[in-house]
């Protein structure tokens, strides 16, 4: 299986949860415990290709903005390698359409995870 090179785009927040962690004093060697908020996973369809291709992925993007919450994302099946984050504008125009302006959620009753090849084939 080789590295395939998909664009997403995420929810308009990151979701956070809080939860404790050890945090270290600048300038000491001195540690305590503090509530922190950390970014949760996303779950966004990757295209892969402009004809439809492409799958639901979990990973984790830490937090962005609303001018920059499109990923092209680098990934073999489910795992995913690298995220880079982007604004519209620079996703390629052929990518764009496939891409869209706002997120859809995930629904597990009517989506697989992994996508077929081509969505329109009846074949597969």
């Amino acid at each position: 299986m080789k590295t395939q090179y998909g664009y997403a785009i995420l929810p308009g927040k990151v979701s956070e949860k809080k939860q404790w962690s050890d945090v270290i004093d600048s300038g000491s060697k001195d540690s305590h415990g503090e509530l922190v908020s950390v970014p949760q996973k996303v779950d966004a369809f990757v295209s892969d290709s402009p004809l439809g291709s492409g799958s639901w992925l979990k990973f984790s993007t830490g937090r962005y903005n609303k001018n920059e919450r499109w990923a092209l994302i680098a990934h073999k099946g489910s795992y995913v390698y690298s995220i880079r984050l982007l604004s519209h504008k620079q996703i390629p125009l052929l990518m764009r359409e496939q891409v869209g302006t706002f997120y859809v959620s995930y629904n597990s009753k009517s989506e697989p995870r992994l996508a077929r090849r081509f969505t329109w084939w009846p074949f597969n």
